[in-house]
């Protein structure tokens, strides 16, 4: 799901570059490369040359979804 999701920005999510806990709502992702073509996707008029994420964090709130921001 995290590959369909996220997948159609940076180019390919390996087990090196993952760190995740599911039943913890934790998702940590390093050394992440941008598709070059990702801002075509979002209509913006700029060209990616090279584009780099160093760290992205996320946690879920499985169990407060209702009551947490997400």
């Amino acid at each position: 799901m995290l590959q369909r999701v996220i997948g159609e920005y940076v180019e390919q999510i390996d087990s090196k570059n993952l760190n995740m806990s599911v039943y913890s709502g934790v998702v940590d992702l390093k050394d992440l490369n941008l598709k070059k073509n990702i801002f075509s996707k979002l209509n913006v008029p700029i060209k990616l040359v090279i584009g780099r994420i160093n760290k992205l964090f996320v946690k879920v709130p499985w169990n407060a979804l209702s009551s947490k921001p997400v």
